[in-house]
């Protein structure tokens, strides 16, 4: 069981657990099936310490040898997001999100996620 590290934003809200952050809810379907690529979320803590996850969807997910794209959030913008203090197209624009690489595929994950937060 994971028990936390102090330099890391807690990746999971107390209150929810892995599978409601990485499941498919019904209502998502069909964002979900029009992504299709890699990416890379990388979430920054503290003393050089990061969350990295590499998301697949659809075939050409699946299929790639690297992420299409890469979105970096320092963790603080992140813990914003989740106690929905900061709108996560308000970090985008003041640049606290940041996006390489394939802009439009890294557009749909974050509207994905950004519906998903809303609830």
């Amino acid at each position: 069981v994971y028990a936390g590290d102090p330099d890391l934003p807690e990746l999971v809200p107390g209150r929810r657990n892995a599978a409601d952050v990485l499941g498919v809810d019904v209502r998502d379907a069909e964002m979900v099936r029009q992504i299709d690529g890699r990416v890379l979320l990388e979430i920054d803590g503290r003393r050089r310490r990061r969350w990295a996850l590499d998301l697949a969807f659809g075939a050409s997910g699946l299929g790639a040898g690297r992420p299409r794209s890469t979105v970096r959030i320092d963790g603080t913008t992140y813990e914003g997001i989740l106690a929905k203090r900061v709108a996560p197209l308000q970090a985008l624009v003041e640049r606290k999100v940041t996006v390489d690489g394939d802009r439009a595929l890294a557009m749909q994950l974050l509207l994905l996620l950004a519906a998903r937060l809303n609830r």
